[in-house]
C-alpha cells in the first residue's frame, strides 16, 4: 500500500508525521464549521464554509499511520495524549476552498 507522507515540523524537529493510502480523490460536500476563539479577552464564535474539491477519505486502522517525533515539547504532550498509532478515518484535502465570515461575541448568542 502506498502511503501519501504530511509531516509537521517546527525547524529541525519533526513533531509528527501522518501517513495516508494514495486513493483518487473526488469532490468533497460542503461542510459548516462553527470556530471558537478569543480576541483581547472576548470569546467569539464565527462560521466557516468549506468545499473540498479534491477530496479523499479512508477507513479502517490499516489504512494511515500516525508516527510522532521526540525532542520537542509538543511531541512529549501528544505522546502523553495515549493517540493510537492507527487512525480509524484519514481525510485529506489537496485542493480546498473557504469563506470565513465574520466573528461576533459569543454572548450576544
Amino acid at each position: 500500500m502506498s502511503l501519501v507522507p504530511c509531516p509537521v515540523q517546527e525547524g529541525n524537529h519533526l513533531i509528527l508525521a501522518l501517513k495516508g493510502k494514495n486513493t483518487r480523490t473526488s469532490l468533497g460536500r460542503l461542510t459548516k464549521y462553527i470556530i471558537y476563539t478569543v480576541k483581547d479577552g472576548i470569546p467569539l464564535r464565527a462560521n466557516l464554509y468549506g468545499n473540498p474539491i479534491q477530496f479523499r477519505q479512508t477507513i479502517g486502522m490499516s489504512k494511515a499511520r500516525l508516527d510522532i517525533g521526540s525532542g520537542h515539547s509538543v511531541c512529549t504532550e501528544l505522546q502523553d495524549m495515549g493517540l493510537s498509532r492507527l487512525p480509524v478515518l484519514y481525510q485529506d484535502m489537496l485542493f480546498y476552498e473557504a469563506i470565513l465570515l465574520g466573528s461576533k461575541n459569543i454572548i450576544d448568542d
